[in-house]
């Protein structure tokens, strides 16, 4: 019945069924279908009309379709580089699938279905770990906004998730296509359910745990001053003037025990200079204002900047001063921790937006700089911190997890092993609009609290600011496009969970296993062809 139907349907079903599945939509076990359509068009080029070239443009037209209708927000940042981003996404996305295809023909198919599984994870672990990451439509990520259903998300990551979701999708494909009795279902049946069985297990077990294991409480406060990125954040208010509302919102809250405030990303936008942070006079002002509270620890956003000197050796992103030839400066996307009394600490935003805050592999990409998605912050290429850098003050350990950030789990599990107990979330997602864009971002957060099992506090200009308890669950959060601050005690985490100590181990197992599957292609080939 599949091969009936004609194979251009199979791509519009296949995209209408990813858009509709993925968050904010409460739709995400349609994620078990959505690849179905897929599979029937591959095996319609397998046994009908194998053309390569309609295979390639097919599949490739589904994930373009997919991603505009899931992340055509990022068009009203940059018109031109959302198409860039879509494109280029949508062919990464495409690599599996041909792959799949060409192995079934070397190989058949009890290979060629497991194998398409591991190419998937491996596009995906990639896509987390190379300089054009965007890992923001990672299938594990779909289950954002049913975190009941993933919290043993703590022992696999959102890959688990991808694992989940492709293992049981082929099994109901190959289920459909073989026609079998009832008995067939019982595979898939138990690969969709058994998952969800576990989950449920295991957010009951956090809860018991939680009302038993004593906690160190925090009260922490985070601040959502509403600036309007395209109007007032880098132009339109002067840094006194959002200085002013963030002090405002601030002293609406803080009390004398509060332990914790965070202020969004580049809430400070007059670009501090690094070498005199000190002598600043916006840091001056924080600075006395925090001793005012000395059991405070305020993180804050900043555009900051640092000019080396003319004999000393600068970094790879370091640009020079126009007006002064010889001179070079790095600029940052910054996080500063404020205590009573105390130097402030630096931290420098690492996992950077491609095309906005880095330009990747520039010697082939560097034309594309003046496609550049502008996603908050500072643009250009941008100074980093080589590592997850915790704040730390007596029993605070804090992650200062700067917005882009947020989507990479290994990389925030890097904050946990460096000691972090609380997962603060700093970011301005007002450039998206009110669109899906900000409510994604806001729910991949959750998963974030579950592979860590620790509070998240998130603090943003605007689009969504709150708290997160470690299962995954929203405590509290604001609405969009108002000036808000919240306040809440939370706990601080007290282990490492499995994946937080293993990180994305799935993946890694998965491209070992597909460099295999290839290079057994590869030789494959080349012995026919001897013959």
């Amino acid at each position: 019945m599949l091969q009936r139907i004609n194979p251009w349907f199979y791509v519009v079903l296949s995209a209408l069924l990813l858009f509709a599945a993925w968050p904010p939509l409460p739709f995400p076990f349609l994620i078990f279908l959505a690849f179905i359509p897929l599979l029937a068009l591959e095996n319609h080029h397998y046994q009908v009309a194998d053309k390569p070239l309609q295979y390639y443009f097919q599949i490739s037209l589904t994930f373009i379709l997919w991603n505009a209708a899931t992340t055509y927000w990022t068009w009203f940042a940059s018109p031109a580089g959302s198409m860039v981003a879509i494109l280029l996404n949508a062919q990464l996305q495409s690599l599996p699938w041909l792959l799949f295809h060409r192995t079934r023909k070397i190989f058949g198919d009890k290979l060629a279905y497991p194998a398409l599984l591991m190419f998937s994870l491996s596009v995906e672990y990639l896509h987390l770990n190379w300089d054009i990451a965007w890992p923001w439509l990672n299938i594990g990520n779909v289950f954002a906004g049913s975190v009941w259903a993933v919290q043993w998300y703590e022992i696999t990551g959102t890959l688990g998730g991808s694992l989940w979701v492709y293992g049981t999708t082929i099994l109901i494909y190959l289920t459909l296509v073989r026609a079998g009795n009832w008995k067939t279902w019982i595979r898939p049946a138990l690969w969709l359910l058994l998952p969800v069985a576990a989950s449920l297990s295991i957010g009951e077990k956090e809860k018991y745990s939680d009302s038993l294991k004593e906690l160190i409480g925090f009260e922490t406060i985070v601040v959502q001053p509403n600036i309007d990125p395209y109007t007032d954040k880098f132009d339109g208010m002067t840094p006194e003037q959002q200085l002013q509302r963030l002090f405002r919102l601030s002293d609406s809250l803080v009390t004398p025990a509060t332990r914790l405030m965070f202020w969004p990303e580049t809430a400070l936008t007059d670009y501090l200079d690094e070498r005199s942070l000190d002598t600043e006079p916006t840091v001056q002002r924080i600075q006395a204002w925090v001793n005012r509270y000395p059991e405070l620890m305020l993180i804050s956003g900043a555009s900051t900047v640092r000019v080396y000197d003319k004999n000393e050796k600068h970094s790879s992103t370091a640009r020079e001063i126009k007006q002064s030839p010889g001179l070079f400066y790095d600029s940052y996307n910054t996080a500063l921790s404020f205590r009573a009394n105390k130097p402030v600490e630096i931290y420098h935003k690492s996992k950077l937006v491609p095309g906005v805050e880095k330009m990747p592999y520039p010697r082939i990409f560097g034309f594309l700089e003046n496609y550049a998605i502008d996603l908050g912050g500072t643009s250009g290429s941008l100074g980093r911190s080589d590592s997850a850098v915790v704040f730390s003050d007596r029993d605070a350990h804090v992650a200062p997890i700067i917005c882009y950030e947020s989507v990479f789990g290994e990389y925030v599990g890097e904050y946990v092993n460096n000691g972090a107990g609380v997962l603060g979330i700093i970011t301005n997602d007002g450039w998206w609009k009110d669109t899906p864009g900000y409510r994604q971002h806001f729910l991949y957060a959750r998963l974030r609290a579950i592979e860590n099992r620790m509070y998240v506090a998130r603090s943003a200009n605007t689009g969504i600011s709150g708290f997160i308890d470690p299962s995954g669950k929203v405590l509290a959060q604001t609405e969009w496009w108002v000036e808000d601050a919240v306040k809440m005690n939370i706990s601080t985490g007290t282990k490492k969970t499995f994946y937080a100590k293993s990180g994305d181990y799935l993946g890694r197992l998965a491209g070992f296993f597909s460099v295999l599957v290839i290079i057994a292609g590869f030789v494959r080939r080349k012995t026919r062809k001897g013959y």
